[in-house]
C-alpha cells in the first residue's frame, strides 16, 4: 500500500532557512546566559559555596553541552534541507517511481 505525498522542494528550503535564524537566536540567547549558570557563592560559608560548586557543575557536565549538541543538531538538520530538496525535485523530474532523497546522504 502506497501513501500518498506531497512535498513542496520550495518549502523544505524554507523552513532550511527558519531553522538557521532559530538556531542562530538561540545560540544568542545561549551564549548570552552561560556565565550566569555558574554562580559566585552568595557568601563564604561552606552552604554556600558548595551550592554554587553543584551549579557549575551541572552546568559544565549537563545543561552546556546539552543544549550546545542540541543547537548543532538543529544546525545539522537545516543544512540537510536544501540538498534533499534538490535531490528530490531532480529525482522527481526524472522518475517520480524512485526518491532518491530519502536514501541516507
Amino acid at each position: 500500500m502506497a501513501l500518498p505525498t506531497a512535498v513542496s522542494p520550495d518549502h523544505l528550503q524554507l523552513t532550511s532557512a527558519q531553522m538557521c535564524v532559530t538556531q542562530a537566536a538561540m545560540t544568542s540567547v545561549v551564549a548570552t546566559a552561560a556565565p550566569a549558570t555558574c554562580p559566585f557563592p552568595a557568601a563564604f560559608d561552606d552552604a554556600s559555596c558548595l551550592g554554587s560548586a553543584a551549579f557549575i557543575q551541572y552546568s559544565m557536565d549537563q545543561f552546556l553541552p546539552g543544549t550546545v549538541e542540541g543547537l548543532a543538531n538543529l544546525l545539522g538538520g537545516a543544512e540537510v534541507l536544501v540538498p534533499v530538496s534538490t535531490a528530490y525535485l531532480t529525482t522527481d523530474v526524472a522518475d517520480g517511481a524512485v526518491v532518491q532523497s530519502c536514501q541516507p546522504l
